[in-house]
This record gives structure tokens, sequence and C-alpha cells, in this order.
């Protein structure tokens, strides 16, 4: 592309404002870093900023803690690992500092006084709404802040919160969970299947009207989806055909309404005529939709627990069985 890089600039005792991803998962009290791979990839970066002597400030969001000052979301708990990295990266002790707000008084008084080679994050971007308003006033604080911008949060670099999806069901709070695992399986090198396409209905009910609808693409603002489509489908039976071991634990759709069971059904049906896998179905909805869908009695066991399950098969104990007496 013929954009301007970070190597076509002379960055020396200038102040540079990288926008980095530091979008990491970390533990429920958002203390500790449980993936530090995010961090990892800006660190080729940040290290030729400071090789060319730049003063160099991060900005990142972390989660959706709505426009509000959460320490859940905190940026904190990067600091160390990422002063850790660079020092091992670097072959020596990179100061980096924390302001406690991204902009603001105190943010403009740590920037200005960044000498050469030094490092200061700021605080979430995501602490003040106007970050995801792309407000105008916001996007100037920050860039009084420097003499450079430079963006190295390609994850970041799309229009706002993905493809809208109208009135459908969306926990925002398992948004990042669900980043975590997609990141987690690119780095493990493991295939994640994702729908590609929805069945849309123009309400939540059996007699909705409905339209199939490419998951790319903007949902009408009064059409939610109550389905997989038939190019997820087909993905997903071909995966299941081959697979040695199947894990089932959640429907694909609204099954209770027989117009939305086609994909749930679909899945079943190629999870049954799989013979030589073992295949477990998972608790509540997935043993009432297999039950439903009429394959109960060709899968190798049914379990009446959903995450009870999923953790037992993780290896977690459980403390309903530890307490239990052993033989």
């Amino acid at each position: 592309m013929p954009k301007l890089s970070i190597r076509d600039i002379d960055l020396a005792n200038k102040r540079v404002f990288i926008r980095v991803d530091f979008n990491v998962p970390l533990t429920e009290d958002g203390s500790t870093i449980t993936d530090d791979t995010r961090i990892k990839a800006t660190l080729p970066t940040i290290k030729y900023a400071l090789q060319h002597k730049a003063k160099v400030i991060l900005a990142s969001h972390l989660g959706r803690p709505k426009g509000k000052v959460n320490p859940k979301y905190s940026l904190r708990p990067v600091v160390d690992r990422l002063r850790e990295l660079l020092d091992k990266e670097l072959g020596e002790s990179v100061n980096v500092g924390f302001a406690p707000d991204c902009i603001g008084e105190v943010a403009t008084k740590m920037a200005r006084q960044l000498e050469s080679g030094q490092v200061l994050l700021l605080e979430n971007l995501r602490y003040h709404a106007e970050e995801e308003a792309n407000d105008e006033a916001f996007s100037k604080a920050l860039a009084s802040l420097a003499d450079v911008y430079v963006n190295d949060a390609f994850g970041s670099a799309h229009r706002a919160l993905g493809v809208a999806t109208g009135k459908s069901l969306v926990e925002e709070d398992k948004i990042d969970m669900a980043k975590a695992a997609i990141e987690k399986a690119k780095a493990k090198g493991v295939e994640l299947l994702l729908p590609v396409d929805n069945v849309l209905a123009d309400k939540f009910a059996p007699d909705a009207a409905t339209q199939p609808w490419d998951c790319s693409v903007d949902f009408p603002a009064d059409w939610q989806g109550l389905d997989i489509g038939p190019k997820s489908i087909a993905a997903i039976e071909k995966v299941v055909a081959t697979a040695k071991t199947i894990v089932w634990n959640g429907p694909a759709g609204v099954f209770e309404f027989p117009r939305f069971a086609i994909g749930t059904n679909a899945i079943a049906k190629a999870i049954a005529a799989n013979r030589t896998c073992i295949s477990i179905i998972g608790g509540g909805d997935s043993v009432s939709a297999i039950n439903k869908a009429g394959y109960a009695d060709q899968v190798s066991h049914v379990s009446t627990g959903g995450g009870a399950s999923l953790e037992f098969l993780e290896g977690k104990k459980l403390p309903g069985v530890e307490a239990l007496t052993d033989k």
C-alpha cells in the first residue's frame, strides 16, 4: 500500500503516538494477563521507535467499559509485562510509565516530560465514550499529545463494534472472550469455523418472514438472525463427517421454531451419520435439540450437564464431584 511508514520518518526527539492493540484477555478481576500475544506483536514497532530515539506514547482500548472508568478494564497490568518484554527485546532496561488517563492535564504533562527512549502507556481509551463515537474533540485531544501518529493496531483499523446485527441477541460481555478464542486458534493453527451466512427473521416468532443473509453485510435494522444459513451448514457437515471426536454444546438457532431448526437439525443428523466417531452431546438445549431431531440414540453419550460436561472434559475439578467420598 502507498502509505507512509514509520521507517519513512525522522523520529529522533519526536513524541510518537502509536495506536496499539493491547486488548488482551485478563483474569476475571482484571489483575493478570492470561495471553500476551498482542503485546508481543507490537514489539518490533516499539523497538524501532525507541532505537531511533523517539519518545513513545502508546494508546489502546481494553474490553468494553462503556465509557466509564472500571478498574476491571484498566491497562495498568500491561505495564509490567510490556516492560519485561521490552527489556528482553532491547537487552537493556526501558523506562515504561503509565498515565491514569488518556487525555487531560495529567496525561498531557506526562507526555510533555517524556525523554527520548522512554515509553508512556495511556489508560484505556474506552474509559471515554467519545472513543467509540469517533468524537472529533476527543481525537484532537489525543493528537495534541504527540508529533507523529503510527497505527500498529490493524485489528482496530476497520470501521467500528464489526457488522451490524439488527435486533439479534448479542452478548456484548462475551465479545472479547470470542476474540480471544479466535486469537488462540490462530496462534495454535487450529481451524475455527464461524457462520458465513444466516437466516434472518422480521420478528421473534414461528411465523416470521425470513430471508437468507451473508454474515459480512450489515443486517437490516429491524431484522434478527435466528438460524445459520445453507453455506454454514455445508461447511459444518463437511468437518463433522470426518471428525474422530465431536463435542456438541449449543444449538445453531432458535430450534424451538421449526422454520429456524434447519441448522440445528442438520448438525444433529451429520453427527449421527458419523458412525466411527466418539460423539458427546452436552446438556440443556443441546440435549433437547438432539432429542427433538430424533438422533439421541445414535450418538455415543448424551450428558445432562452443559457447562459441567465441558469443564469435566477440560480436566477441571468439579466441586460437586470432589466433595463425594472416594472409593
